[in-house]
């Protein structure tokens, strides 16, 4: 279901690629709303601030034309305000910042507000849940499995079949060997080989 157009909620680098990506697929960004209280800041990557992210004067203009994409650097609001979404629409009107030069498979199985950047190749029956980060040049094999809040460094590779549980960091340039299962909450340094399942949370 494609957007008319887009409100980015959260003012913060991740907003900034977001908004990047949604005008290089020729998509209208209205602009950002806020997470500090009050607004001060009139104007963020040349886009206007329109106000709060608790003003339901904006978030009443989310629904068929215009969708929402959570850019909160802050994980705990980022959920809370996820959660309001949740217990209001059935199916929350919100979309991914996925880069033009992103390579997807025929029938791509995407969840909802992943930022997928220039370069990544996802391959066939890979199901990338929501809220993931996937940086430059990654490659998600097929049928991999990233859970929600899943972040993936520039050029890692998933390997075919990987299970990747919720809230995991795999660092850059990190191979993820094919059927491995990373456990949730786990962080793969920078530059790791991994050939069998994490278990633990940290290496």
């Amino acid at each position: 279901m494609e957007a008319k157009s887009i409100i980015i909620l959260g003012i913060s680098p991740k907003g900034k690629i977001a908004a990047d990506i949604f005008q290089k697929n020729n998509l209208v960004v209205y602009g950002f709303l806020a997470a500090n209280q009050p607004v001060t800041q009139k104007e963020y990557y040349d886009l206007p601030v329109l106000g709060g992210i608790n003003d339901p004067t904006f978030l009443d203009l989310l629904g068929e034309n215009c969708y929402g994409f959570i850019a909160l650097e802050d994980k705990k609001a980022y959920e809370r305000l996820w959660q309001v979404f949740v217990k209001q629409y059935a199916q929350p009107p919100m979309i991914s910042a996925i880069h033009p030069k992103t390579s997807l498979p025929m029938y791509p199985r995407l969840g909802a507000c992943n930022l997928i950047a220039s370069g990544v190749c996802i391959g066939p029956d890979a199901i990338i849940s929501s809220h993931c980060h996937i940086g430059a040049n990654a490659v998600i094999e097929n049928g991999a499995i990233l859970h929600n809040f899943v972040e993936i460094g520039s050029g890692a590779i998933i390997g075919a079949g990987a299970l990747i549980q919720e809230n995991v960091y795999i660092g850059p340039s990190s191979i993820i060997a094919p059927s491995v299962t990373i456990e949730a909450h786990t962080t793969i340094p920078p530059g790791s080989i991994i050939k069998d399942s994490i278990t633990s949370k940290t290496l």
